[in-house]
């Protein structure tokens, strides 16, 4: 397990690439599930699970998803899915992991009605460095240089706080 575990961390520090990774559907289900409960554990780790947030959390996972596959479909690597979707994922539940301790703190300073300014930079932090390294393991997976990585991370980043967005006013204009 602890293979695995640095693999993941060894692709987010562009050591690997996703082409590293068994294209294994047994192991993209283990990160996948993985993915889903420490996402879980981020969410409540500010207060309790939110339902509606957890839903949306799942339903960009699946957005992410189908998204990799599309793009992968359109130059015709579809059968690198199951190693880049499994690296994406890997890399994305290791970077919760680091988000967790790091969520609590904004929320412990919320509740102090202090300042989270040094939380909020490394939300920031880790936000950018997720999407360098989506970058990077669609630019190893499409054979294409980290630019054209970069441009393909770039329009799914920015209709994911789009939804992300339209949901949360929604829910706030419901509630």
């Amino acid at each position: 397990m602890w293979r695995l575990a640095s693999a993941f961390v060894e692709i987010a520090l562009h050591r690997r690439g996703p082409e590293t990774l068994p294209a294994s559907p047994l192991l993209f289900r283990i990160v996948l599930a993985a993915y889903l409960l420490v996402g879980a554990a981020l969410l409540s780790s500010g207060g309790a699970l939110d339902t509606t947030r957890a839903l949306l959390f799942v339903f960009n996972c699946a957005l992410y998803l189908g998204y990799v596959w599309l793009i992968l479909e359109v130059v015709k690597f579809r059968s690198r899915f199951l190693q880049t979707a499994t690296a994406l994922l890997g890399v994305d539940t290791f970077f919760n992991l680091v988000g967790i301790p790091i969520a609590a703190w904004t929320a412990a300073a919320q509740a102090a009605e202090s300042l989270a300014t040094f939380p909020a930079l490394l939300t920031v932090a880790l936000f950018l460095w997720s999407i360098d390294v989506a970058a990077f393991v669609l630019a190893r997976a499409l054979d294409r240089p980290y630019m054209t990585g970069l441009l393909i991370v770039i329009p799914y980043v920015m209709v994911s706080i789009f939804v992300q967005s339209a949901f949360s006013s929604a829910t706030a204009a419901a509630g």
